[in-house]
Formats: structure tokens, sequence, C-alpha cells
């Protein structure tokens, strides 16, 4: 067989697991049985937490762990999504348009950030939400497990809290040299 020949079969290869891909999306956030539509059947696993065209691929996580958000809009729809953790806090806004894109996915890692106002890891356990404005759609819960996957322990820390009387230096986080 030429290169030219390889190269066909591969592509053709590649455009028939996409478009398998694709169906299989478009099949677990178009559904309207909701909660209990399946990814895929080599990860039994990983069923989708789905509320109308928008889903997380869990409705559990461990601390460390990604969560996964995918959606499909109509091209006259435009959101605000909003990700809330367990104490109401807003972590993440996203605006998407259907004219600029009809497939919506993105992953995040809910962690301590200061920033947000999240400095436990007690802060992140529970149960989350998303929201949507400006289309009629259900919110989707998921919850953070007490429990880390492996190596996020030395990520996921508690950080210092403001007003606390623990700076950065009293809390060991910057050391001074004297002279």
């Amino acid at each position: 067989m030429n290169g030219k020949a390889m190269v066909a079969i591969i592509g053709v290869a590649a455009v028939v697991v996409g478009v398998m891909a694709a169906y299989n999306l478009s099949g677990v956030l178009g559904s309207s049985q909701g909660s209990q539509d399946t990814v895929g059947e080599e990860d039994e696993e990983e069923v989708w937490n789905t509320a109308g065209n928008f889903g997380v691929n869990r409705h559990a996580y461990k601390l460390g762990e990604d969560v996964f958000f995918a959606g499909r809009l109509a091209p006259d729809q435009q959101v605000l999504i909003r990700v809330a953790s367990p104490e109401g806090r807003v972590v993440l806004e996203r605006v998407y348009n259907g004219v600029d894109r009809e497939l919506v996915k993105f992953y995040f890692k809910p962690d301590t950030n200061a920033h947000k106002g999240l400095y436990l890891k007690d802060q992140l356990v529970g149960e989350w939400m998303i929201w949507f404005d400006g289309i009629a759609n259900d919110e989707i819960y998921f919850t953070m497990l007490d429990e880390f996957v492996p190596g996020a322990e030395k990520d996921i820390v508690d950080l210092p809290m403001p007003g606390s009387g623990r700076d950065a230096a009293s809390a060991g986080m910057i050391t001074v040299e004297q002279p």
C-alpha cells in the first residue's frame, strides 16, 4: 500500500471517530432523559448530570478533579453561565453567544483561591450550583466530596485568611534572612 492510500485511510478513520464522538455528545446534551444519559460505553461510571441542553460529566467529584461542562446553544441564544461554591460564592462567570459558538464546553477545577474568598479546603466540599442567565434552563447541581484524587493534597491547601492575624510571613510562607 502506498503512502497516499495510507494517509487517506487514516483521514477517513479520524472523520468516522469524530462523527461518532459528536453524535454521542449531541445525544447526551440533546436528550430529554435528563441525568440518566451516559457519555459512552467505555466509561460506564461517567453519567452526565444534565439540565436542558447543558450538563457536567458527573454528579460528584473528588477534590482536585476537573469538572467538564458542555452544552448547546441555538444561534439566537446568548447565555451567562455562573458557577457557585457551596457557600454561594460565584467562582466562575462565562458568556457565550450561539451565533459565535453552538457547542459550549470548558473545564474548571474547584480550588482554594483568596481572590474568590475560598480560603479553606472545607469551603469546597458540598453542593455546587451552575445557573444560567439569558435562557430558561434549570440549574445544575453537583457535589464535591471530602476526598482527594491522588496527589491533589499538595495542590489544594488552606490559605491564610485576611484579618486572622496570620500574614504570609507568620504562616511560614515567607522567610526573611537576617544579615
